[in-house]
């Protein structure tokens, strides 16, 4: 038990020293100094949800978190290889922003010039817009507004939503990449003076109305802590931590108390202290807990690649890996329709594919086209829509952890068919500055 503790310390002691001190001047680091606070968002991921969560499962065993085919004797050596491959993780994001993407991914100046800030920040409001009134004219309605004006249990509005509406997958995926983007795209402008007073108000409202649309508790909290974090880094003045702690805690507290009262609507039966329970649960375990099934379970089958595949799905239907180990586990005895996926951590659905050999070498793989994705979508917004470069890699920073989460599945890295669906999203803007540019020529 002891030589246990001892090992699973040495590699959080490893993961923290790498995301605290060796990334701290890069682009997912922190550093007051610098007023990057990207690493804070990441840590959400880095340090909560995986990190703690190893932890947390490791503590508690199997008699306190439901599972349905982890073995107590395989729950160490599954945490030695989360955190193993996440060490590995680390160090290939380190390597390769050293030595491929310095000049994007090392922070040098903290001054921001806000150069068509207010037009890009426009031209993605606009396009977030259409995208909801497109997706309310298809048959989805607004999951949380519908369940307090109707009554009707939130889990069964979301239920709707997904597969009773006709709503493609893709129209779902980009309006999460909207709300996202604008939200960042406000937060760093926000003390931009050609940015009017009422423009800011509509786009939050907006934001706030989309991210909450489909009735999730995260992604309305991801954006007002993006909107917190990107606040901070576009004033002057300099922040220690006793003035962080004045800007984030109210933030958070009014978060938490968003998520609970949106769990107390989706499970009204839950009292007071069960909903606490199930928040602390999810947070902590409800994110990593597909890995362990999965490592025990080995779910199989090469044929999962083709997720991987941009535009895929245009040609022939695959099999979703994140989902059939949901039909395994929680959805058993229960139709596709009325259940959603199993998050797995990256390594799960490598694994599935490639069995362990890929499982370990995905760290690599994960950690290059991870940095190669987030240096494209700078890229293209210094590049192609003309914002500042410091501006597009503040943009981009406070976007990374929600637009390349990790405790999802690898698909969208093997084949960077995540950025190639972004870039997809891209054009329509693309095209508008464009347009614009040749009627300024």
């Amino acid at each position: 038990m002891l030589y246990e503790i001892l090992i699973l310390s040495l590699l959080t002691i490893s993961i923290l020293f790498i995301n605290f001190y060796l990334l701290r001047d890069t682009i997912f680091g922190i550093s007051f100094s610098r007023k990057n606070y990207n690493g804070i968002l990441l840590a959400r991921e880095f340090i909560i949800v995986i990190t703690f969560g190893v932890w947390v499962v490791y503590i508690l065993g199997l008699n306190n978190i439901p599972t349905f085919f982890v073995k107590q004797e395989s729950l160490f050596l599954s945490s030695i290889i989360i955190l193993s491959t996440f060490n590995a993780f680390l160090i290939s994001v380190l390597f390769f922003s050293r030595y491929f993407f310095r000049n994007y991914f090392i922070l040098h100046d903290n001054k921001l010039n806000f150069r068509n800030g207010k037009f890009v920040l426009t031209i993605f409001s606009l396009n977030l817009f259409a995208c909801v009134l497109l997706i309310h004219f298809l048959g989805a309605k607004h999951a949380i507004i519908n369940s307090i004006i109707t009554g009707s249990n939130l889990l069964d509005v979301r239920m709707e939503n997904r597969y009773s509406s006709n709503i493609p997958t893709v129209i779902a995926s980009y309006l999460k990449f909207l709300y996202i983007m604008c939200s960042a795209l406000l937060a760093v402008n926000f003390k931009n003076k050609g940015v009017s007073v009422g423009q800011k108000f509509f786009v939050i409202s907006l934001v706030c109305y989309a991210s909450s649309l489909y009735g999730g508790k995260a992604p309305l909290f991801n954006c007002l802590l993006i909107f917190l974090f990107g606040y901070m880094c576009s004033i002057d003045k300099k922040i220690d931590v006793i003035k962080f702690l004045k800007f984030t805690v109210p933030i958070l507290v009014f978060g938490i108390g968003i998520i609970y009262y949106l769990t107390k609507i989706q499970f009204s039966e839950l009292k007071s202290s069960e909903v606490v329970e199930y928040i602390l649960l999810r947070v902590s375990t409800g994110q990593m807990m597909g890995v362990y099934e999965q490592l025990d379970f080995k779910l199989r089958g090469f044929d999962y690649i083709w997720r991987s595949v941009p535009f895929a799905n245009m040609f022939f239907d695959y099999k979703e890996y994140s989902k059939d180990l949901m039909m395994n586990t929680w959805g058993s005895y229960k139709d596709a329709s009325e259940v959603g996926v199993m998050n797995s951590y990256f390594i799960g659905e490598a694994y599935a594919i490639g069995g362990v050999l890929f499982m370990l070498v995905s760290p690599f793989v994960f950690g290059l086209n991870y940095c190669i994705s987030i240096f494209l979508l700078i890229f293209l917004l210094h590049r192609v829509f003309g914002l500042d470069k410091t501006f597009s890699i503040k943009t981009v920073g406070l976007s990374i952890a929600f637009l390349f989460p990790l405790t999802g599945d690898i698909a969208g890295m093997v084949f960077l068919k995540q950025i190639v669906m972004y870039i997809v999203f891209l054009i329509p803007l693309i095209f508008v500055v464009e347009v614009f540019r040749s009627n300024k020529g």
